[in-house]
């Protein structure tokens, strides 16, 4: 049976299956956020309460990477799933954002 289109980034159809980007996976999204602040990381559980998803959250960049290197596919039975959103603040403390984005562009390569 063929997913019903969408034009959000990640829905549930009638069937049970999530569509992540242009995937469909049997499971609710895992969604990492790397957060120092504490009121925004409420804010974010506040606002995800009720929805289908599992919200990960780290405190820094060093934190995030170190989540990264050890995450592993999310549909396999690991304890730290690989996300399939990232929540990620520009100013954090030990490595802010956008050094954390530069470090998970390169992971890829090489």
């Amino acid at each position: 049976m063929k997913a019903p289109a969408s034009s959000s980034p990640s829905v549930l159809c009638e069937t049970g299956n999530w569509r992540i980007g242009k995937r469909w996976v049997h499971r609710p999204p895992v969604i990492l956020m790397a957060e120092d602040d504490l009121a925004d990381q409420e804010l974010v559980r506040r606002a995800l309460a009720g929805q289908r998803c599992e919200l990960r959250i780290v405190p820094d960049g060093v934190e995030l990477i170190e989540y990264l290197k050890n995450s592993t596919d999310p549909d396999a039975a690991g304890r730290t799933p690989l996300p399939d959103i990232i929540l990620l603040d520009l100013n954090m403390p030990r490595k802010d954002g956008r050094q954390a984005l530069r470090e998970i562009r390169g992971m890829g390569k090489g």
